[in-house]
């Protein structure tokens, strides 16, 4: 909100960017709801299994 003085009078307006900004949420919010969202599971990779680019390891040699 905006307060104006002018002279005896003064007033109050609100910012159009607020207006503006509020119609964009509930644009966003129907959007997102409209999205077919889909959970899938992702296997867990065990340390034995990691690929990484050390040297051998004791372990490795027997």
């Amino acid at each position: 909100m905006a307060t104006t003085i002018n002279a005896n009078q003064e007033f109050t307006k609100a910012n159009p960017a607020i207006n503006e900004l509020n119609k964009l949420t509930k644009t966003l919010i129907a959007l997102e709801k409209s999205i077919k969202f889909e959970t899938f599971n992702v296997s867990v990779i065990t340390k034995d299994d990691e690929k990484d680019n050390d040297g051998p390891e004791v372990s490795d040699l027997y």
